[in-house]
């Protein structure tokens, strides 16, 4: 197994033609994901309305894992009450890991445990938005 694989078709499209990829000049919610081992940086702009996340934009620059990735979660986060999307980023995180997930979109990225170099780059936006969403579930319980 090489390197290689983990660029499967998916990762490419993504990583060439991110969806909601887009810098917001005054984001009411800012979320940094910061890897300091390889550079990758991300901020994540997502719009909760009554508890549910309306969209999510992205911005800033990584490897193709990480930037695939991060397009990937725009797309299946976005219109999920904060419930659901912790719920679809703990699929994510298991599916990164290793378990099947009915996803199509999250199985290109099981093969990053491979690779421990770049696990981080799979899951970074992951966590970050999982921890800001936590917080906010948490502020409002």
């Amino acid at each position: 197994m090489s390197e290689i694989d983990l660029y499967h078709p998916l990762i490419l499209q993504h990583n060439k033609d991110p969806m909601n990829f887009a810098k917001v000049d005054e984001p009411i919610i800012d979320i940094e994901a910061y890897n300091p081992l390889c550079g990758d940086q991300y901020h994540l702009y997502p719009i909760i309305q009554n508890g549910i996340l309306q969209e999510i934009k992205f911005h800033g620059y990584g490897c193709s894992v990480s930037k695939a990735a991060s397009s990937i979660l725009t797309k299946h986060l976005a219109d999920l009450d904060i419930e659901k999307a912790l719920d679809l980023i703990q699929e994510y995180m298991d599916t990164v890991n290793g378990k099947q997930s009915d996803v199509a979109d999250f199985q290109p990225f099981s093969i990053a445990k491979s690779y421990p170099a770049r696990l981080p780059c799979a899951v970074l936006s992951w966590e970050a938005i999982q921890d800001k969403l936590t917080s906010i579930k948490g502020e409002n319980s």
